[in-house]
């Protein structure tokens, strides 16, 4: 969940903390995320604003190359993964001051990463920064704990 998102649902304009009590929990199941950081994407667009004509023509698949999961997550801050229901988000989505579309965007990523459809990896990300991407499950990580 994004972090307005989850201030909106806490009530409070404070930073998230991180895993509440020793526990990850989140809708995801055993799916997966190809993430890749924001800052990769950002450095990327550079790269093909600054030379259009190399990229004319062409489409990338914007993916991370390796998947993270929510257990991934977990064990890397020391906390105890318990997934949680599509229903329990949807309800406190409902009774969040979000825009219209947050609502079932966040639902709509959840149900897609348990289901597995998020778990495509690809190597564009690779080839255009000519080096491997930051590592997303660190990124995650250090936001979940800071």
């Amino acid at each position: 969940m994004d972090d307005s998102a989850e201030r909106s649902l806490r009530g409070t304009d404070r930073p998230a903390p991180g895993p509440r009590e020793g526990v990850v929990s989140a809708p995801f199941g055993q799916g997966g995320v190809a993430a890749v950081a924001r800052d990769d994407l950002a450095e990327a667009a550079a790269i093909i604003a600054r030379n259009p004509e190399k990229h004319q023509g062409k489409s990338y698949n914007l993916v991370g190359n390796t998947v993270i999961t929510a257990q991934d997550l977990a064990d890397t801050v020391g906390a105890e993964y318990r997934p949680g229901k599509l229903s329990t988000l949807r309800q406190a989505l409902d009774s969040a001051a979000l825009l219209p579309f947050q609502s079932p965007m966040l639902l709509s990523i959840h149900s897609a990463a348990r289901h597995g459809f998020l778990e495509e990896t690809g190597t564009d990300i690779i080839d255009i920064l000519g080096r491997e991407p930051l590592n997303p499950l660190h990124i995650a990580a250090a936001a979940a704990t800071a």
